[in-house]
């Protein structure tokens, strides 16, 4: 009998060596934002972007209580999506703070 699935877990140091024989790549994230952006450990940005490099898909898995309505920016800024008259502050309401 024929194995369904041939899984091989590497180390980042042999990535572009490992890549050679895949034809897919599947990453773990811990949150996935609603703009599709993916919040993961250190490496995974350098994982998917070799997978790219040498045209291999990448999937992303995340359990579905970890799915987020916000929209994650860059590493260190989380914004929320709304109107933006909501986000600005006119004088009349700077003097009553």
């Amino acid at each position: 009998m024929r194995p369904l699935l041939s899984l091989r877990l590497q180390p980042s140091l042999g990535l572009s060596y490992a890549l050679q024989d895949a034809n897919k790549v599947v990453l773990g994230v811990d949150a996935l934002m609603s703009n599709g952006a993916a919040v993961a450990r250190a490496g995974t940005a350098a994982v998917a972007m070799a997978a790219k490099a040498r045209h291999v898909p990448v999937i992303v898995a995340c359990e579905t209580y970890k799915l987020s309505q916000k929209v994650q920016l860059d590493a260190i800024v989380a914004n929320e999506l709304g109107p933006a008259a909501d986000m600005l502050c006119t004088n009349s309401e700077s003097k009553a703070r």
